[in-house]
């Protein structure tokens, strides 16, 4: 009983580990919208194979989740063309400005 609990652990703790690793390798972003991809996997599979029973408040909900992500991916990808237009050069500021700009926060603080 002992082992199975020790395996159980191990089995359970592989997978974090690689999810962790891999995780550092992409965008925040695309993480975020790549972690909608297997509940909806799941609710699918258990509506179109397993047949559960699919509200229609349950369907709504659905809905209007996968609504919102395709606001949040559209707005996205629109503030990703505008900034790639935007040359480098023109978006890094000069230390000595940073430092002068931060003294002169704190003293309008």
């Amino acid at each position: 009983m002992d082992l199975l609990l020790i395996g159980g652990g191990l089995v359970t703790m592989l997978p974090l580990l690689l999810f962790s690793a891999a995780a550092q390798l992409i965008e925040l972003s695309l993480l975020g919208i790549i972690q909608y991809i297997q509940p909806t996997m799941q609710f699918l599979i258990g509506v179109l194979v397993y047949d559960e029973p699919l509200s229609m408040l349950k369907l709504l909900g659905f809905i209007l989740v996968w609504i919102g992500l395709a606001i949040y991916t559209i707005d996205g990808l629109y503030c990703h063309r505008q900034n790639k237009g935007n040359s480098p050069e023109s978006s890094t500021i000069e230390e000595d400005d940073k430092e002068e700009s931060d003294v002169s926060y704190i003293e309008k603080v």
